[in-house]
């Protein structure tokens, strides 16, 4: 993936962005009419029941990687330069972040819905990790994963292999959420479309508050490596839930550290840095 046209992607408004409320409509739709409908039950037991299927360690990899904490991890990891270019993927992500909190939590707060543990018997579906009962609507994994692809694709130049690998990345961490036992259908269609309004919303505001510049200088970068240092530290030690998915919990938080001490480097060290070709040396800025 190459950063190169992300200014254009951000300032003008792309085929896909233009059709995006029609896209997050339809989500929104669908999950209405399965909630309504009462088709959450059965199509929740045939989802969960087919991804006995695959592995169980599988399903916990993926909703690892759909954390709020391990889509921080990725962006960083894929923001490896400072110059404005490589920032702008962290500066939408700044914004995605807080909106796509407050379209997560204020709903589950305001719904209270009980997740499938609290309303099925415990022999009528299969729970991988811990048993969660309460705030199902909606799926912040889903909300995360695709406000995160729709920012990297407006971000990022990526080719059609690249999108579908993304999409289809996406749409697996999601699917992972009915998998593990932790959410319905609908909880997962309502935070894919509240994810792509969070990421709609983040390229927006950088259009006005754009922060690329300012996250390029040094003392920026300095502090940006100990949050991706200890964000990795955070992920090492955390309580996922999902102890199968420890191989992707270990694999972010051995990223996030290293990224972070490179970053770093560059920060305390920016001649030794300038003198030494590698991935972190782009031209110097601020």
């Amino acid at each position: 993936m190459s950063s190169q046209p992300t200014s254009a992607a951000i300032a003008s408004d792309s085929p896909q962005l233009r059709r995006l409320p029609l896209a997050v409509l339809t989500l929104l739709a669908l999950a209405l009419l399965l909630r309504l409908g009462e088709a959450d039950l059965p199509l929740f037991r045939a989802l969960n029941a087919l991804g006995t299927a695959l592995p169980d360690s599988l399903w916990s990899g993926l909703s690892v990687a759909g954390l709020g904490l391990s889509i921080g991890l990725i962006g960083l990891a894929m923001s490896p330069g400072r110059d404005r270019q490589a920032m702008r993927l962290v500066n939408v992500l700044m914004w995605a972040f807080l909106l796509g909190g407050l379209l997560s939590h204020v709903p589950k707060r305001l719904f209270q819905q009980l997740r499938p543990p609290g309303v099925l018997p415990p022999d009528q579906l299969h729970v991988i990790g811990d048993r969660l009962v309460h705030l199902a609507m909606p799926s912040g994994h889903a909300l995360a994963a695709f406000a995160f692809v729709w920012v990297v694709l407006h971000t990022r130049h990526c080719t059609a292999a690249q999108r579908a690998l993304l999409w289809g990345m996406a749409a697996a961490v999601a699917l992972s959420r009915i998998a593990v036992g932790a959410h319905w259908p609908s909880d997962v269609l309502a935070g894919a479309a509240l994810g792509l309004v969070a990421a709609a919303l983040s390229l927006r505001a950088v259009r006005r508050w754009d922060l690329g510049g300012l996250l390029s200088r040094r003392r920026a970068q300095a502090v940006m490596a100990a949050v991706q240092l200890g964000a990795g530290l955070a992920m090492l030690w955390t309580q996922t839930g999902y102890p199968l998915g420890a191989p992707v919990q270990w694999a972010l938080g051995l990223a996030g550290v290293a990224g972070g001490l490179l970053r770093l480097r560059w920060a305390i060290a920016p001649a030794v840095a300038a003198r030494q070709p590698g991935w972190m040396t782009t031209e110097r800025v601020g």
